[in-house]
């Protein structure tokens, strides 16, 4: 099982958190647009064959949940902004 993380930018500038087991239900939910795949053959195995979601950067591997269960994080230009303000 792997986990995905979306940080998005909240009307009051905040940053939201959702997170899922089930990457196609969250893109159906949210009616997120799929850009294209990870192909190149120097990225991490762990993100081969992930969608590139407009308006996210990412996927991008995050620390393991709990020590065992991956990560897969995507985030908008403003939280990556502000997470790094705060070197989350």
């Amino acid at each position: 099982m792997v986990l995905f993380e979306f940080y998005t930018m909240t009307d009051d500038c905040g940053i939201t958190r959702d997170a899922c087991d089930d990457l196609d239900s969250w893109i159906k939910a949210n009616d997120a647009e799929i850009t294209g795949y990870v192909d190149d053959p120097h990225a991490r195995k762990e993100l081969q064959g992930l969608p590139k979601i407009s308006g996210l950067i990412g996927p991008i591997v995050g620390p393991k949940a709990f020590g065992l269960t991956p990560v897969i994080q995507y985030a908008d230009d403003w939280a990556i902004h502000q997470l790094s303000r705060v070197g989350a």
